[in-house]
C-alpha cells in the first residue's frame, strides 16, 4: 500500500498531529528495528500531509511492533569475523548495499538501502528514497552504492578516532548487482552518460585503494531488508544474519530457517560430489539424506542440557541416546563405505575381467603362431612359373582342339600335366554335387584341426568387436597414439584369421 498511489481523504487536524508524533517516535526506534525501516521510510513521506490509508499502515506496523517488544540486537566481538566470511583484515568495515528500482508507481523513485557491519555485528542501517529518478536498475544501485559508502566513510572516521592508527581499516562494499560493480572499479562514466556526476568520487576511492567492491548472492545480500516488502521466511533469515535474538524463547530470529537452509545447501554439496563420484542422482539424493539426519540427530543428542535432578534414571537415559547416536553415526558411515567399495568393486572386476581375456586371447595367439610355424603353414609355396614359350604352346593346343579331343587327353594325362584342373577332376571322377564342392573348398581336412580354427576365428571376431569400440573411444578423445596401437592390433587379429 505505500508504493501505491493514495487517493484516500486527508486526516484531520488533531488526528494528523497525533500522527506526525507516532512518525517522530518510530523514526526513533528505527535503528533497533532493522525491519521497519522500509516501512518508517514510506510513512515518513507522508508527515505534511497524511491520509487515511498512510493511518492505517500505521496501526498495522503499531501491532507488529506490540508482538517484537522482546526483540533485542546482538554485538559480539570475534577476531577477523565477518558476516558471511572470514576476514584478513581485523577491523573490516563491510558495506551491504540494494535497490529497488522505480519503485513507488507514482513518482517512480527507487529505493536505497545501506547496511554497515564490522566484526560481523550490525553498526548502522538505513533505508532512503532516492531524489534522483534512475533510468536502469544499475543507476539506481550505484546510487544506493553511494548513499552507503557516504555513511561508511562518517563510520570509518570513527573508527578511526576511537581506535587510532596502530591498526588498519579496511573498506569493502558488497553488491548483487555486475554492471554496477563494473562502473565502480573503472574510471568515468562510458555510455552511462546521463548518470549524475557526483557519485564519480567512488571510482576515485575505489582507485586510491580506500575501499575494494566485490559481490554478494541475491539470497544473502542482508540490505534486501529495506529495499521491499518480503515474506515471512525471507525477513526472518535476513534479521538472522543482522543477529536479531528473541528473549522470549532465547534464540535468534530465524534461526530455523537459517538451520534448513544450511541443511539445504549441504545436501546440495553432498550430492554434487556423490554425483563427482560416479553415483546417480536417486542414489546420491538417498544417501546424502541418510546421512544428514543421522548427523542432525547426534547433534542433538549431545545439546541436550543437562537434568538438574539428582535422578540416576535420566542421566542413564542421556547417556542411553548419545551411545545410540554415536553407534547410528558410525552405521552410517560403514554402509556408506560399503556403498562407494560395492561401486568401485564392479569396476575394477569388469576391467580385470577384461586383462585376463587379454591375456588369453595372447596365450591363444602365440600358441597358433607357434603351431602355424612348426606345421609350415607361414610358408607360402612356390609355384612353378611357367616359361613364354610354354604359355605360348599350351594356349595354342587349346586353341586348336576340339572340347572332346580335349577330353581324351585329359584322360590320359595327370593332373600336373593339364591347365584346367576342374575339368580334369570332372573326367575322371564326375561332376561333384555340393557336399563334396564345400569340403573341396576347404583348406584343411583334420576335423579337430577346423575346430580349433573355427574357435580361434570366434575369439578373433569378439577381440575385433572390442578393439572396434575402443578405436572409436579414442577417436572421440582425439587419441593419437591410441588410435594406431589399436589399428596396429587389428591388422594383426585380421591376418590372424583362417579361411575356413
Amino acid at each position: 500500500m505505500l508504493d501505491e498511489p493514495d487517493t484516500t481523504t486527508k486526516l484531520s487536524a488533531g488526528d494528523a498531529s497525533a500522527y506526525r508524533s507516532c512518525i517522530g517516535i518510530l523514526l526513533y526506534i528505527s535503528s533497533d528495528y532493522v525491519e521497519c525501516q522500509y516501512t518508517i521510510r514510506g510513512l515518513s513521506q507522508s508527515m505534511s500531509s497524511p491520509s487515511v490509508q498512510a493511518m492505517a499502515c500505521l496501526r498495522h506496523l503499531a501491532q507488529y511492533l506490540l508482538g517484537c517488544t522482546e526483540h533485542a540486537m546482538v554485538l559480539k566481538y570475534e577476531a577477523h569475523k565477518g558476516l558471511l566470511h572470514y576476514n584478513p583484515c581485523d577491523y573490516t568495515l563491510e558495506i551491504y548495499s540494494d535497490s529497488d528500482w522505480a519503485k513507488h508507481k507514482q513518482t517512480r523513485r527507487s529505493v536505497s538501502s545501506g547496511y554497515l557491519f564490522l566484526f560481523g555485528c550490525l553498526l548502522y542501517s538505513t533505508s532512503r528514497s532516492q531524489k534522483a529518478l534512475a533510468l536502469s536498475s544499475a543507476e539506481a544501485e550505484i546510487y544506493s552504492a553511494a548513499s552507503a559508502t557516504s555513511d561508511a566513510i562518517l563510520m570509518y572516521h570513527c573508527l578511526r578516532f576511537a581506535i587510532g592508527d596502530k591498526d588498519d581499516i579496511k573498506v569493502h562494499l558488497a553488491m548483487d548487482n555486475s554492471a554496477a560493480r563494473a562502473f565502480l572499479c573503472r574510471v568515468g562514466v562510458g555510455r552511462i552518460r546521463h548518470i549524475s556526476l557526483r557519485i564519480l568520487w567512488m571510482q576515485e576511492k575505489t582507485k586510491e585503494g580506500f575501499m575494494t567492491v566485490g559481490k554478494v548472492g541475491t539470497k544473502e545480500n542482508v540490505s534486501d531488508l529495506g529495499t521491499k516488502r518480503l515474506t515471512r521466511d525471507r525477513m526472518e533469515y535476513l534479521m538472522n544474519l543482522c543477529k536479531v535474538y528473541n528473549m522470549a524463547n532465547s534464540q535468534f530470529v530465524g534461526s530455523s530457517f537459517a538451520e534448513k537452509l544450511e541443511e539445504q545447501q549441504i545436501l546440495r554439496v553432498g550430492i554434487k560430489n556423490l554425483r563427482q563420484m560416479g553415483f546417480n542422482g536417486t542414489t546420491s539424493k538417498s544417501l546424502m539424506r541418510v546421512l544428514l539426519i543421522n548427523a542432525l540427530s547426534s547433534t542433538m543428542a549431545m545439546e541436550l542440557p543437562a537434568d538438574p535432578s539428582p535422578s540416576s534414571s535420566s542421566s542413564t537415559s542421556g547417556l542411553f541416546g548419545m551411545v545410540m547416536a554415536f553407534l547410528l553415526t558410525i552405521i552410517c558411515l560403514f554402509c556408506g563405505f560399503l556403498v562407494v567399495t560395492a561401486h568401485f568393486g564392479a569396476a575394477l572386476q569388469g576391467r580385470l575381467q577384461t586383462l585376463r581375456m587379454d591375456v588369453a586371447l595372447r596365450k591363444v595367439l602365440s600358441m597358433l603362431k607357434a603351431y602355424r610355424r612348426e606345421h609350415g603353414l607361414d610358408e607360402i609355396a612356390e609355384e612353378e612359373i611357367p616359361t613364354t614359350d610354354e604359355v605360348d604352346a599350351s594356349e595354342a593346343e587349346d586353341r586348336n582342339e576340339t572340347y572332346q579331343q580335349k577330353v581324351e587327353r585329359y584322360q590320359n594325362s595327370g593332373m600336373d600335366e593339364v591347365s584346367d584342373d576342374e575339368l580334369w577332376r570332372m573326367v575322371h571322377h564326375g561332376a561333384p554335387d555340393e557336399e563334396d564342392t564345400a569340403a573341396f573348398n576347404r583348406r584343411y581336412t583334420d576335423t579337430h584341426l577346423e575346430n580349433i580354427m573355427r574357435e580361434t576365428n570366434r575369439i578373433l571376431a569378439t577381440r575385433m568387436q572390442r578393439l572396434r569400440a575402443e578405436y572409436e573411444a579414442a577417436a572421440v578423445r582425439n587419441d593419437q597414439l591410441s588410435m594406431d596401437a589399436i589399428e596396429n592390433e587389428m591388422t594383426e587379429c585380421t591376418h590372424l584369421r583362417y579361411a575356413i
